[in-house]
């Protein structure tokens, strides 16, 4: 499981490297809700600090179909809600750290979970849920 998620990212990286646009000068903002989840990603040509309409390349909004989790940045307890979530199903999770280690897994099977992890180290963990076969990763930073 660790090595397949290396192995995509890694993947990432080196077409990233490859690609022409690698090479332009592009700045990436993001739009957070108001309880601090990303709902969208921003690219513009050219790093200006004012948004203009000329210069937006694209904008990915994240789906209704993925989780939400909040708060992060995280202390101890953070809320994990899977909006699709039906009953007498499970879905699992597994927090990740920077070097691929794995944190923490758990099964659950309602709509929202609370996870604690107050005992993990400060820093930057990737949470990966799983459900009907699809897979949803964000990242989290742990204060």
């Amino acid at each position: 499981m660790k090595m397949k998620y290396l192995t995509i990212f890694l993947g990432l990286v080196l077409c990233l490297l490859i690609s022409n646009k690698s090479a332009a000068q592009n700045c990436i903002s993001f739009e957070y809700d108001v309880n601090g989840n990303q709902i969208a990603r921003v690219f513009q040509e050219g790093c200006k600090n004012e948004k203009n309409a000329e210069s937006i390349m694209s904008v990915e909004s994240e789906t209704a179909d993925e989780f939400s989790l909040y708060p992060n940045p995280v202390e101890d307890l953070m809320t994990l809600i899977l909006p699709n979530f039906q009953n007498n199903n499970c879905a699992e999770y597994t927090i990740v750290d920077v070097n691929g280690n794995q944190c923490r897994y758990g099964e659950f099977s309602s709509k929202e979970i609370v996870i604690d992890i107050g005992d993990l180290m400060s820093g930057v963990y990737v949470i990966t849920v799983e459900y009907q076969d699809v897979t949803y990763s964000r990242t989290i930073v742990k204060l």
